[in-house]
């Protein structure tokens, strides 16, 4: 094996073990945001979380995910509601214009994903936010943050992955949690 495929082979293990992918599974679901969790016993933990669907776009979501907070690092901290799609594109240096993703593709053609540092990839088109996407990295102290407004005004934040007793802090109980369990 060549020392470049050897590195590609240790780079892709890495990866998977990092994402949090195992055969067991947790989903957590509330309104538009969905949430996957590497479940170990009964311990879960959130690697991925997506807020919006190009069928219920973020910015058309009534629930209160709009308040939620991310932090962007040196870009500073903004509320999710606060994003703006023409100012997103202003500031991220890393655009991919989501084009021909082959049959399937659950996007429009004209969608652009804008991703930033610390895990977090945003979805915009034609100046709305249709989906952030935050996943967790291999040093907690990397990847995202996301927080609210505590009820004194204080923020409150986490760094990914995410507990239950966290999301349920921050989101509210779901409005579906599903186990999987491979044997």
């Amino acid at each position: 094996m060549k020392p470049c495929n050897h590195f590609y082979l240790l780079l892709m293990t890495a990866l998977l073990f990092v994402t949090g992918c195992s055969d067991n599974m947790r989903i957590f679901k509330k309104s538009s945001l969905t949430a996957r969790a590497a479940l170990s016993g009964d311990t879960a933990s959130y690697y991925h979380l997506r807020f919006g669907h190009p069928a219920s776009p973020l910015y058309q979501d009534a629930t209160d995910f709009r308040a939620i907070l991310l932090d962007f690092g040196e870009d500073g901290i903004q509320a999710i509601g606060g994003l703006s799609a023409d100012k997103l594109i202003q500031h991220c240096d890393n655009k991919v214009i989501v084009q021909d993703m082959g049959g399937g593709s659950i996007w429009p053609d004209d969608a652009i994903c804008l991703s930033f540092q610390r895990g977090i990839d945003i979805y915009v088109r034609e100046g709305d936010v249709l989906q952030v996407r935050l996943t967790s990295a291999q040093d907690p102290a990397m990847g995202p943050r996301v927080g609210r407004r505590g009820e004194l005004g204080n923020e409150i934040f986490y760094e990914m992955p995410l507990t239950d007793e966290q999301m349920t802090e921050l989101f509210g109980a779901p409005d579906s949690v599903f186990d999987k369990f491979v044997q």
